[in-house]
């Protein structure tokens, strides 16, 4: 038995070797074809394993990327080796666009989303402004006193030079007076 492949029809992974040495499906005996032993490279026509994802030669992907499970298949494969999606352009591009309902649906959870991070950007905005001016009122009140602070500063500062004026002119009148 043969696990790598999966049938195209009933996406089995069951498969197993006929005499020709084809690939068939044990489930549903639908005959799958086998990938080839080498793969050329689209871009530098290079020679590559089949097995590549990759060109060994320019680094281009070999293969389809299924557009449901994302997962990358050999080249010359029709259906995805993972989820048994076909991997023609067709069924990628319905595969990727939503039913109606669904994009609607979606389209209406973006716009309900944005509306909700709206709201709270709004309400953290809000908030942000408060504590500001909160802050910038503490601040002036800190201000306020500091200056405050620095005119009784001043003010005991000028009475402590009068009181010293006042006790030098005391003592240079009393040695006049004394001598």
């Amino acid at each position: 038995m043969v696990e790598s492949d999966r049938c195209p029809v009933c996406g089995s992974t069951q498969l197993r070797e006929d005499a020709p040495g084809g690939l068939v499906c044990a489930e549903c005996g639908t005959v799958v074809e086998r990938a080839a032993d080498e793969q050329v490279c689209p871009v530098c026509h290079t020679l590559n394993p089949a097995q590549a994802m990759r060109c060994m030669q320019c680094g281009s992907a070999l293969g389809r990327l299924c557009a449901v499970c994302a997962h990358r298949n050999l080249p010359g494969v029709e259906t995805c080796a993972n989820c048994g999606t076909p991997l023609d352009t067709l069924a990628a591009v319905t595969t990727r666009m939503p039913q109606s309902g669904e994009r609607q649906r979606h389209v209406e959870r973006l716009v309900a989303s944005k509306r909700d991070d709206t709201a709270y950007m709004q309400e953290q905005r809000a908030r942000l402004d408060a504590e500001e001016r909160e802050r910038l009122f503490r601040l002036a009140e800190q201000q306020a006193r500091h200056r405050e602070e620095q005119r009784r500063m001043i003010l005991y500062v000028g009475i402590g030079i009068a009181l010293v004026i006042v006790l030098v002119a005391f003592v240079v009148l009393a040695l006049l007076l004394a001598a």
